[in-house]
């Protein structure tokens, strides 16, 4: 009591008040959809495919080597529990699809961009072995984010709806401008 001083009735108050709330949750289920791989294979296969043939061209290299096979199984494997695969796979064919448009101003971020298997893909060109980098997810949420500017937000939006359904898309912007 003496080391809250006077505050100590806000203190008291605010654990009055909290002995009158009854504990809850809000369980909300991810709505991301579906990976559709173009080959009909699983998510996990295609993207697998991807960063073995990604590391094999960045590594110069016809056969990868097991340490960044086993590193890449690896973070697939966390991909896999935390529900992010399908994500990061849209994530990617989104910006893959403006930059087919002629928009190639997007920017990936998010924890998952440190990871091998992001650079396999070609997701960043930072590779996180060569510069001793470790991959580790500090959050449950854990994913993968474009950053675009604000004149491209529309056409992402546009994208994504049309190939995945409005059900599973949502806008969420941050605008920043620097001076005036």
């Amino acid at each position: 009591r003496v080391a809250m001083g006077p505050f100590q009735s806000a203190v008291d108050n605010t654990n009055a008040i909290l002995g009158k709330v009854d504990p809850f949750s809000i369980e909300i289920e991810d709505n991301i959809p579906e990976y559709p791989a173009p080959d009909g294979s699983s998510a996990s296969e295609h993207f697998r495919r991807m960063a073995l043939d990604g590391l094999s061209k960045r590594l110069n290299t016809e056969e990868v080597p097991a340490a960044y096979r086993d590193r890449l199984d690896e973070e697939l494997r966390l991909f896999e529990d935390r529900k992010i695969l399908d994500r990061i796979l849209i994530v990617l064919d989104l910006t893959a699809e403006l930059r087919r448009r002629g928009k190639d101003t997007c920017r990936l971020a998010g924890q998952a961009i440190s990871s091998l298997a992001c650079y396999a893909v070609g997701a960043t060109d930072t590779g996180p072995v060569k510069y001793g980098l470790h991959f580790r997810w500090k959050h449950e949420t854990a994913n993968l984010s474009v950053i675009l500017p604000a004149t491209e937000i529309d056409t992402a939006y546009s994208i994504l709806k049309d190939k995945y359904g409005r059900e599973h898309v949502a806008r969420e912007s941050m605008y920043y401008s620097m001076g005036h």
